[in-house]
């Protein structure tokens, strides 16, 4: 996530953290497109729901994401402190 959040959770205040991150869990996925996915970068983040499933797009200037899934969660949310240098 590129802006971190201005509403932390307890654990997370006061600590010197400037990073977080989640993860997502998709389930009963179809329609399944990547292209040029790296492990790194920004990606903007759509999720919308289609009638009885949902389409979710990850993209950047370099990368495709894209399927359609019977559910979604975002999970495992963290943060931490990166050294800018």
């Amino acid at each position: 996530m590129p802006e971190f959040p201005d509403n932390l959770p307890e654990k997370w205040k006061n600590k010197g953290y400037n990073v977080c991150r989640l993860g997502i869990d998709c389930y009963g996925i179809s329609n399944l497109k990547i292209l040029n996915i790296s492990d790194r970068g920004i990606f903007s983040l759509k999720i919308k729901k289609e009638g009885d499933h949902f389409q979710l797009q990850a993209t950047n200037e370099n990368s495709l994401l894209e399927l359609n899934a019977k559910s979604i969660f975002l999970c495992d949310p963290n943060a931490y402190t990166k050294d800018n240098k």
